[in-house]
């Protein structure tokens, strides 16, 4: 006969992981709710001003005020609309075709900091102009942002914090 606790101890483990798994998924929700936040309101802005635009991709960047970042596909060409969704204006619009692609961005950035490891690269908006944000870790363990605009590629801003370990 084995003994009884043993049954119990199996029991609590089960417990405890059965509730750390509803409060990882409960708390995984409600973040990915406040990321998403106010998007779908700033589709109805964008598809309410633009006639024939369809949103394919959307990001939010918080620079000066929160912007949702908008790529939309429409009969004439392709937009990327960025929306004050506080105000529910469209603060700027660029054409796709003329920003520079996420993967000449990378190389130019790479090209200045070759020491550097890549984690991402999202659209930003920062002094009324469309950029491109791309997070990395510099040579000496430290967290870095470099800004460039979409436009021409030239580097705009480049931000590096000391890691605090």
């Amino acid at each position: 006969m084995k003994p009884n606790y043993l049954w119990w101890i199996a029991g609590s483990l089960a417990g405890i992981l059965l509730i750390a798994a509803l409060l990882y998924g409960i708390f995984y929700n409600i973040l990915d709710d406040r990321r998403t936040e106010g998007i779908p309101s700033s589709i109805d802005t964008v598809e309410s001003q633009v006639e024939g635009v369809e949103v394919n991709e959307s990001y939010t960047f918080n620079g000066d005020f929160p912007v949702h970042i908008l790529y939309a596909s429409g009969e004439e060409q392709s937009m990327i609309y960025y929306v004050n969704p506080d105000e529910g204006t469209i603060v700027d619009r660029v054409p796709q075709n003329d920003q520079m692609e996420k993967a000449d961005i990378r190389e130019t950035w790479n090209n200045n900091c070759g020491q550097c490891k890549f984690t991402h690269i999202q659209p930003a908006y920062k002094n009324d102009r469309p950029l491109w944000e791309i997070t990395y870790t510099d040579s000496k363990g430290r967290y870095g942002l470099a800004y460039y605009h979409m436009s021409n590629g030239e580097e705009y801003q480049r931000f590096s914090f000391k890691n605090n370990e």
